[in-house]
C-alpha cells in the first residue's frame, strides 16, 4: 500500500468502476456493486480454497459428533461501561448517530448508567436496537487500477450503543 505523507489527501473511490466488464458511473449500481461484492467476499474466498467441498471436508469445522461449548453473555458492570467510554479515541469519526468520541467521554460520568442498563437489557432479552443495526461503509483504496474492486477495503462506521433521542 502506498504511503500517504502528512498534508497530502488520500485517494478517493473512482467516480467510474469496472462493473462486468464495463465502465459504470451511475452511482446506485456501483454502491449495489460494491455491497454485493463486499457480502459475497468469504464464500468467493472459501470457494477459491475448496473449503466445503467433498475433496476437503476436513476444512469445514465442526464434526458432527464434536459438541460445541456453551455461551451466554454476563452482564456488563457500570465500571466497565464508564472505563470502555473513557478509553474512546478522542479523534476518531462520528458514528452514524453524529456523536464524537469527545462528546461521549466528556458526559461519561453522566451516560455510564443508562448505558450500561440499556446494554444489559439488550443482552438478556436477546433483542438489540435497530439503531445499532446499521452501519456505514467507506471504501478505502489500497493500490493498483481505481476502477477495479478488488483494490478496495471497506471500513465500517458503526452507531455508538446510545438510545436515539
Amino acid at each position: 500500500m502506498k504511503s500517504i505523507l502528512p498534508g497530502e489527501k488520500k485517494p478517493s473511490p473512482s467516480k467510474t468502476m469496472d462493473i462486468e466488464g464495463e465502465l459504470c458511473s451511475d452511482e446506485n449500481r456501483i454502491a449495489n456493486s460494491f455491497n454485493l461484492f463486499f457480502a459475497t467476499a468469504v464464500s468467493r474466498m472459501k470457494h477459491a480454497l475448496g473449503v466445503g467441498t467433498s475433496r476437503n471436508r476436513h476444512c469445514t469445522g465442526h464434526g458432527a459428533n464434536r459438541s460445541l461449548p456453551n455461551f451466554k453473555f454476563e452482564k456488563v458492570s457500570e465500571t466497565f461501561v464508564l472505563k470502555t467510554i473513557k478509553q474512546l479515541k478522542s479523534g476518531k469519526a462520528c458514528g452514524l448517530d453524529d456523536i464524537s468520541p469527545r462528546m461521549l467521554k466528556d458526559s461519561a460520568e453522566v451516560i455510564a448508567k443508562p448505558l450500561t442498563r440499556l446494554i444489559n437489557a439488550s443482552l438478556s432479552q436477546g433483542a438489540v436496537p435497530r439503531a445499532w443495526k446499521f452501519t456505514k461503509v467507506i471504501l478505502l483504496f489500497k493500490e493498483g487500477v481505481a476502477t477495479e474492486m478488488y483494490n478496495y477495503r471497506p471500513i465500517s462506521v458503526v452507531t455508538a450503543p446510545l438510545p436515539s433521542i
